[in-house]
């Protein structure tokens, strides 16, 4: 794996991880890619993020990671994905003959992703956010809080985390400029 886009400093990618066109992939100083990853499409990974194994970053669009974020194991992430409405036909049908949803996804500094998330296109995340395991992530989420599904609706506010982001901006300035 050569010829990033960008390839900061103290960056871990596992043997197994593979990631397609890495030319549209920018990584971090100090993240961790593990085991068996999969990475697809243009990329942007923030300093000090982790994608834990199994875990699927895919799409047309771009996806933006902030520092800090933490991908825990087989959350896919996809700013793709086909309409099965009957409105029309599906990959690998032309595209014109297809209703794909493609849009972005955003997602701030220190945010947590609890196993097995499913993060759909056009999903912004402010910082300072926690999805518990299992969240259908749709739509946009604020911060300072912990959101949950039980992986088959939107993941729902569970509770504030009163200055969650605020309260480790000195540790994490501090890391940033180590």
């Amino acid at each position: 794996m050569s010829d990033f886009k960008h390839r900061g400093k103290n960056v871990k990618i596992h043997a197994t991880a593979v990631i397609r066109n890495p030319e549209l992939v920018s990584i971090g100083d100090n993240s961790i890619i593990s085991d068996y990853a999969l990475i697809t499409g243009e990329v942007e990974i923030g300093k000090w993020c982790h994608i834990a194994h199994y875990t699927h970053l895919s799409g047309k669009k771009k996806i933006t990671l902030g520092d800090f974020v933490g991908i825990s194991a087989r959350c896919s992430f996809y700013t793709s994905n086909d309409s099965f409405r009957g409105d029309s036909f599906w990959t690998p049908a032309p595209d014109g003959y297809r209703n794909p949803d493609s849009r972005p996804i955003t997602i701030g500094n220190q945010v947590m992703f609890g196993c097995n998330c499913l993060v759909m296109p056009g999903v912004y995340v402010s910082e300072g956010v926690i999805f518990g395991a299992r969240s259908f992530i749709k739509g946009r989420y604020f911060g300072d809080a912990l959101f949950c599904s039980d992986g088959n609706h939107k993941a729902e506010f569970v509770k504030d985390l009163p200055d969650f982001y605020y309260n480790h901006k000195e540790k994490r300035e501090k890391i940033l400029n180590e």
